[in-house]
Formats: C-alpha cells, structure tokens, sequence
C-alpha cells in the first residue's frame, strides 16, 4: 500500500509539472468566458455586429433576455461536450506519455506492481478532471457575476451546481476508455483518433434513436435536460455509463499485467 501512494505522489508531481496541466486550466477558464461573450452579443445584436465571426455566431441565437439558469444550463452542456475531449486527453495523456517519453521501460523496473501504477495513474487522472471541472464552473460563476445576469437564486444555482458536477462524474467514466487506447496504442495517436471517433458518432446516434443506449452520447442528453428538452434516458442508460467507466478501468489493467511492454 505504501508504494501505491508513493506512485500517487509522483504522478501528481509529475502532472503539476506539465505544461499540459496548466494548458487544460487555460482551455477550461476560457471556454466559459467564450460562451459568457456570446450570450452578451446575442443580447445586443449591435455590438455582435462589431465582432466578425464571433458575432454572426451570437446572432444565430437571438435571445430577447438571458437569466442566470439558462446560463447555467449553457455552461453545464459545455462541460458535457468539452469533457469528452478534455477528460478523453487527460486519461490518454497520463498513460500515452510513458510511451512517447521512453520512460515506460524505467517504470516498469520500479519495486512496485503494475496494477499500483495504473491505479495511481487513475486517480491522478479523476484530481485531474475535476480540478477541471471546477476550474471551469468557477470561472463561469465569476463571469456571470461580473457582467451580470438576473435570477441568482440560491435554491436554483444548487440545484444546477449538483447537476453539473453530477454530468461532470458521468463524462469523466466515459472517458476511462481512452486509457486503454493510449496503453495498446502505445501513445497519443489512437487515443485521438478514437475521441475523433466518439464525437462523430455521437452526432448520429440522435438521429437512430440510440443515444440513450451509446455512453459517450449520454452525459449530453442529460446535460440538455437540465434546461428541459425532452430525453428518453433512463435506469439502464445509467448502467451503460458505470459499465462503460468499469470497463475502462479493468482493460487498462489486464494489458498493463499481460502485455508485453
């Protein structure tokens, strides 16, 4: 047990020390500010005017008024979607960089077993996540308050406060998966190359009416339930997503225990 939480600290050091780390912090405070920007233009088309792209963006939406729960609601679907590619990376990223770094070799010549390292890179990947995660609904709470929305009621912010965290949980399962395509993979390629996959299915899924039953489909589908668009999820599209984050986990393992490295 004590190698374990010593593997756990030197992952932790080693992510704290990554240029990567800090990127994904940038990625996850801007986004929100992004949405934050294109709610403001697409309240005063004028100024949309005034900003290219980004305007004729804003002026698609054509809102009359934007209160804060459907502001919420907005930033609560970003995570679902951004967390595909941001939890996808950060898992494929912890397990791919042995590979692309040619350390592998020398981690598997430490006193301690293969099952402790791709455990402690598994909860280093879950702290990692979820810093995320709050990084990006704290930045979205500060520019709401600082631009101003209308509405801030304690009971409604709680209640799309545990929402949100609650689709974080469930998009971060989804993505264990990604570290089993980084390991086999033995790098960053095929782990890109399957969240390229996941969200061009998830794009179609809706259309055959199977998005309550694909994992990577469903943390979006209850993400826009929130601001009450109809969903057919249910008890086993819950399952799904257990099984999915399960199965991620386990996998990984087998091939760092059986595999030839």
């Amino acid at each position: 047990m004590k190698s374990f939480w010593n593997v756990l600290w030197a992952e932790i050091m080693k992510a704290c020390h990554s240029p990567i780390f800090y990127g994904s912090l940038i990625l996850f405070i801007f986004v929100p500010l992004m949405l934050r920007l294109i709610m403001f233009l697409a309240i005063h088309p004028e100024i949309a005017q005034e900003f290219g792209l980004v305007g004729a963006k804003a002026n698609l939406l054509r809102f009359e008024s934007i209160d804060c729960s459907m502001y919420l609601v907005f930033l609560i679907v970003a995570c679902a979607g951004l967390g595909l590619v941001g939890y996808g990376f950060v898992f494929s990223w912890l397990l791919g960089r042995e590979y692309s770094n040619r350390t592998i070799a020398d981690l598997l010549a430490l006193p301690t077993s293969r099952s402790a390292i791709v455990a402690a890179k598994f909860v280093t990947a879950l702290f990692w996540c979820l810093t995320l995660s709050l990084t990006m609904y704290g930045a979205g709470l500060l520019a709401g308050r600082i631009i101003g929305f209308s509405g801030w009621e304690q009971k409604m912010i709680s209640t799309r406060t545990l929402a949100y965290f609650w689709i974080s949980v469930l998009t971060i399962l989804v993505s264990t998966p990604g570290a089993f395509f980084a390991s086999c993979g033995r790098g960053y390629l095929l782990p890109i190359g399957f969240i390229g996959i996941i969200l061009m299915l998830t794009q179609f899924v809706g259309v055959l009416g199977l998005a309550p039953y694909f994992p990577w489909s469903i943390p979006l589908q209850l993400a826009q339930s929130t601001g009450g668009a109809t969903t057919s999820l249910n008890s086993t599209s819950y399952l799904i997503i257990i099984l999915t984050g399960i199965l991620g986990i386990i996998i990984t393992l087998l091939w760092w225990r059986w595999a030839d490295q």
